[in-house]
Parts: structure tokens; sequence; C-alpha cells
């Protein structure tokens, strides 16, 4: 997978993530209200996009950043799944910050999905362990 495959899964990926667990966490009340007006959806995730779409980008930005300085490797998988819950879990804080409803802990949930996913889809270290840039010549 190429880092702009990359970045548009970091981007797009978890607002109808959240949506999908918001709907599952309150199946009655929403289940209702989608089901008597379907075109909801529609609002529903172009509402989860606008409040989404920023903390994605600064999640998107962060990851590539550890990617590109290797940390992934250094660390190990629970690491890197573990950062990736953690800036889930501050993108869902900001956005029941800006939007008053409770979904902080949708953050670290999509943040766990989908670092999972992205640790996955990138390849594994070979050879020697990963140095820091400054140290290679």
């Amino acid at each position: 997978m190429t880092s702009r495959d990359r970045v548009l899964v970091e981007i797009l990926a978890p607002a109808p993530l959240g949506f999908g667990l918001l709907l599952l966490s309150r199946p009655v009340a929403l289940g209702r209200f989608l089901w008597s007006d379907p075109f909801a959806v529609f609002i529903y995730l172009f509402f989860a996009y606008a409040f989404a779409i920023v903390p994605s980008g600064i999640y998107a930005w962060l990851i590539e950043w550890s990617l590109r300085r290797n940390w992934w490797r250094r660390s190990g998988w629970l690491g890197f799944v573990g950062f990736s819950t953690i800036l889930g879990a501050a993108a869902g804080t900001a956005i029941w910050r800006a939007s008053e409803a409770p979904v902080y802990w949708i953050g670290a949930i999509v943040g766990f999905i989908l670092g999972l996913w992205l640790k996955k889809s990138v390849p594994a270290p070979t050879g020697a362990p990963a140095l820091p840039r400054e140290v290679l010549p």
C-alpha cells in the first residue's frame, strides 16, 4: 500500500467507522429514526465527516510522521497500536468538545481498529533494527 492510499484511509475511514459504532451503541433510538427516514443516514454521515475531518487529518499527519521516523519498528505492534488508540481517543475528545456528543470512547475504538489495520498494511522490518536518521551516513 502506498503512502497516499494509507493517508486516504486514515482521513476517510474514521467518520463511517465512528458512525457505525455510534449506531451500534444506540440501536433503539437511532434505529427508529433511521428507519423512519432513510435519508437521515446521509445527513449523519455528512455531519460525521464535518466534525471528524480536522481530527482525522491531524491523526493522519502524526501517524505518517511516526512511520517516516521508523518509530513503529522500534516500538513494536503494541506501541504502534497504542499510539493510534491514544490519538483516536484525543480525536474523539476533540469531537466531543465540539459537538457535545459522547464520542470520546468511539474515537479510542476507531483508533485501535485503524492501528491494527495500519500495522498490517505497513511492511514488516527486515534485517537490522532501524536507526535514527541522524546516525545514518
